[in-house]
């Protein structure tokens, strides 16, 4: 039995041209095969699409009943792109980030989505502030994401730049939702269950504000001498419980909130994975990232604002 992303092929890209070279690059880069398991263990994760010409995609943790896949991808944005949405972050200003409110919802019925309207509260737990934009005014995100993930570019939630001061942080967290609460059916009649979530860093940050995945384990050959290196002396030893990220401009971390099951019948559902679990680490340099949760379905939202000039 071999995993699913065991033996694929992931593509590099020597640099960010038209869409047409984006899609044609060459490819030139294997994922080692994880330790056989049983087929229990292997939940049925969102497929990065092998066709895409992304640079340098490594899978840098192991794969197993207790350890989920995690892609670093070194240079997902350029330099100037990241300049931009920094820019229009500063330039529009940002909001407080909620999270999942907690808070019961009248009249919601067990077991069905009808009605109910999501509850997204501030709270202490995530202390960043937020701009939302529009997927039409960020196609050059929306292009990569969606052909790395092989979904549509409406399957996107709408991206988002955050912006981390000193001692800002997002607690140890889920991404997606737990439907069997009032709340998590609620957020997910808007698209769906999340299945994916691509975390792009837009600065370099020399102290605090790591991605961390306390129930995830380090791949033995990537923590000696993946280019460039994502642990960089990272909080947990390799080989141990953990994974630590430091946020690179342009670099972004790949991972996958639910996994998906399906019945006798073949329906398929898309289920929190426990093992997603990671926290934004308190900053202590100021942070920039930009992020985009992937559904099941059509997500709708509003943006904060628009650009007059696209990124």
């Amino acid at each position: 039995l071999r995993h699913k992303y065991a033996n694929s092929v992931l593509p590099t890209m020597a640099s960010f041209g038209s869409p047409a070279a984006f899609q044609q690059a060459p490819i030139n880069f294997s994922v080692p095969t994880p330790s056989p398991q049983p087929p229990a263990l292997y939940p049925k994760y969102q497929p990065l699409n092998p066709g895409t010409g992304i640079p340098g995609v490594t899978l840098v943790t192991e794969v197993n009943a207790s350890s989920p896949p995690i892609f670093y991808v070194p240079n997902l944005l350029s330099p100037a792109e990241c300049s931009a949405l920094i820019s229009a972050g500063q330039r529009h200003g940002f909001a407080p980030s909620n999270v999942v409110g907690d808070e019961p919802i009248a009249n919601a019925s067990p077991g069905t989505s009808e009605g109910l309207i999501a509850q997204p509260k501030v709270s202490q737990a995530r202390t960043s502030t937020t701009l939302y934009l529009d997927r039409a005014d960020t196609p050059s995100i929306i292009s990569r994401v969606t052909a790395l993930l092989n979904v549509a570019p409406s399957q996107c939630e709408l991206p988002q730049v955050a912006q981390y001061l000193p001692s800002q942080k997002y607690d140890a967290h889920f991404d997606a939702f737990d439907v069997s609460t009032p709340n998590g059916r609620a957020f997910c009649a808007n698209g769906g269950q999340r299945i994916a979530t691509v975390l792009i860093y837009l600065n370099d940050v020399e102290e605090g504000g790591r991605t961390s995945f306390p129930r995830a384990v380090w791949r033995k050959d990537v923590t000696q001498g993946a280019q460039p290196n994502p642990i960089d002396g990272g909080s947990f030893p390799a080989g141990g419980p953990g994974v630590s990220i430091k946020p690179r401009a342009g670099s972004a971390v790949v991972f996958f909130p639910s996994y998906y099951t399906y019945t006798e019948t073949g329906q398929r559902s898309a289920v929190l994975d426990p093992l997603a679990l990671h926290r934004a680490e308190d900053a202590v340099d100021v942070k920039y990232v930009s992020q985009v949760w992937i559904r099941e379905g059509e997500y709708r939202g509003v943006p904060s604002c628009r650009l007059q000039q696209p990124i």
